[in-house]
């Protein structure tokens, strides 16, 4: 029995570290014999260069609400950088942080599901905010809570503050 795989695509980690996937140029042969053996060796090939291929990517599961990981650009300097994650599991997280009061913070909204999330808060600020990302999206804000204090945040999507998508931002 002979397999041939033509152009796989193979992670080559770059000078800084970065996978970079790159078609083989050359195709990978496999020979074996004609019975289960030869069956087995070919199954094996070609699972591992799929797998090698799949661990490029980068991405975290845990849980029901897995999570992709999905960068985002860096705060601008002076404001307070938080990052909150929302996906499938209808929560916030982390569901509670503390800040500091009458410095700017630059929220970053990483939403590793498939639905629409928001991230609304009416209360402390000037102006309401809203940051809203779609599914599989990083969204980016900056607001300033003027007076300390511990203040709501909402998803305001349809049915997902009932579902349990609420937190608190703490002022100090």
């Amino acid at each position: 029995m002979t397999a041939q795989i033509s152009n796989p695509v193979v992670p080559v980690v770059g000078t800084l570290g970065a996978v970079d996937a790159r078609p083989v140029t050359a195709p990978i042969l496999v020979t074996g014999g004609t019975g289960t053996l030869g069956r087995l060796v070919a199954l094996v090939v070609i699972a591992g260069v799929a797998l090698t291929t799949a661990c490029g990517a980068a991405a975290t599961t845990s849980g029901s609400g897995a999570v992709a990981a999905i960068p985002a650009p860096a705060a601008p300097a002076g404001a307070q950088p938080v990052t909150v994650t929302v996906g499938n599991a209808m929560q916030f997280a982390p569901a509670s942080m503390v800040v500091r009061a009458g410095q700017p913070v630059e929220l970053t909204l990483r939403n590793g599901g498939g639905l629409p999330h928001d991230f609304a808060l009416a209360e402390g600020v000037s102006s309401p905010v809203k940051i809203e990302a779609q599914g599989g999206r990083t969204a980016r804000g900056t607001f300033t809570i003027d007076a300390p204090g511990t203040y709501a945040f909402v998803c305001t999507v349809p049915g997902h503050a009932a579902a349990g998508m609420r937190g608190t931002i703490t002022a100090r």
